[in-house]
């Protein structure tokens, strides 16, 4: 086994390793995405502030950069996550911020809306880095964040991280099951999450089945769906909204599988 000390190194000094690597991935996607976007796929003629843009980028990467120990780690966390009054959703919660901030200063309105959007997006990859940590703390509650590392059976770790693995998978499994057509598109993959095949192979997998997800179901939502969604009155059963919840899992279960294997692989 690797030279760590006791189990709470291990944890979080490679949690740390993948959140920064992780995150900063899926900060760059976010640039690149909202750059490329056509301006139908904005908000109206609210069209975002690329310089704006730019300086919130740089500003988080620079906080990302400065995350050296856990608490750092659960810092930026904390920072990042969007708050919310009782009784909102972060989406009601960001239209009020938006309203407000018109008020106060109309003249500066493609700012804020770039600084609400990127904060939405970022506040959502935060949200799914955090439940993917979710494995290294149950790794530290089960085994012990004292336990001299050299003292801990591997197949305990495995275990406990396959266990985690499996509660996400069956939530993919289970939407699956309930949108046929389009799980179709990754059988074979989801074959693979759901069996005891090693951590390469699932990481294979769900490359395969994010890209799915982040790319190719969007096209079967038509112009129509999205120009009729209206916030407040969103159709639970819409295309929408169902493809959304098969977005959100498979982005759970994408990170979840990528920290477990950092984790594994530095054993």
């Amino acid at each position: 086994m690797s030279n760590y000390s006791v189990l709470q190194e291990f944890t979080f000094s490679n949690s740390i390793k993948w959140f920064k690597e992780f995150f900063s991935n899926k900060l760059d996607e976010l640039k690149s995405g909202l750059l490329e976007a056509p301006e139908h796929e904005m908000m109206g003629d609210l069209n975002l502030d690329v310089t704006t843009l730019n300086t919130i980028f740089s500003n988080i990467k620079q906080s990302l950069s400065e995350i050296n120990n856990f608490k750092d780690l659960e810092d930026f966390i904390e920072e990042h996550t969007i708050k919310i009054q009782q009784g909102q959703d972060e989406q009601i919660s960001l239209q009020n911020e938006l309203v407000d901030a018109i008020k106060e200063n109309p003249s500066n309105i493609h700012e804020k809306i770039t600084e609400i959007i990127f904060k939405m997006q970022v506040g959502n990859i935060v949200k799914t880095c955090s439940k993917a940590l979710e494995i290294s703390r149950n790794l530290n509650n089960k085994l012990g964040i004292d336990t001299s590392f050299s003292e801990i059976d591997i197949e305990d770790i495995n275990y406990i991280i396959d266990t985690e693995l499996s509660k996400s998978a069956d939530r993919l499994k289970n939407w699956s099951t309930q949108n046929p057509n389009q799980a179709e598109n990754y059988k074979d993959e989801l074959k693979i999450l759901l069996s005891d095949e090693d951590i390469k192979a699932k990481k294979d997998a769900i490359e395969i089945i994010e890209h799915y997800f982040s790319t190719i179901i969007g096209n079967e939502i038509d112009d129509e769906e999205i120009s009729n969604l209206t916030p407040g009155a969103i159709d639970k059963n819409s295309k929408i909204v169902i493809f959304n919840q098969g977005i959100i899992i498979c982005e759970e279960l994408y990170s979840k599988i990528h920290l477990s294997h950092q984790l594994l692989t530095a054993i």
